[in-house]
């Protein structure tokens, strides 16, 4: 698993390391089933604290992306082509939603973001 962080930039490290596993299950890069690595270990790798790849595997864990066995390990959740392709839809609607919102306060709105995407 490739997860390259960026430690100057605004978005925080767990939220970094959440996007990129979440892209990985979603593009198929890691399959379902697939074990994630221990948290010291990655941590170390990567890093960073291990509250930090914590964090990020509570997080996927929340969301469905993956399952936690004590004991065992962190696995990507069994998902189905079909909820693979609703999480990429609503990721998608929610990020239209920011970028709209964000577009607003600059007096952008909806009618002229459609012009601009066409």
């Amino acid at each position: 698993m490739n997860i390259i962080l960026n430690f100057n930039g605004k978005k925080a490290l767990y939220l970094q390391i959440y996007d990129q596993i979440v892209s990985q299950i979603l593009t198929g890069t890691l399959a379902n089933g697939d074990t994630l690595p221990g948290i010291r270990d990655f941590a170390a790798k990567l890093k960073v604290s291990a509250i930090t790849t914590k964090q990020a595997y509570d997080e996927l864990a929340k969301e469905g992306y993956v399952i936690t066995i004590p004991g065992k390990g962190t696995f990507v959740a069994d998902l189905s082509i079909e909820e693979k392709e609703s999480k990429k839809q609503n990721i998608l609607k929610n990020t239209m939603n920011q970028t709209i919102d964000y577009l607003q306060l600059f007096g952008i709105d909806k009618a002229k973001l459609a012009e601009y995407l066409k």
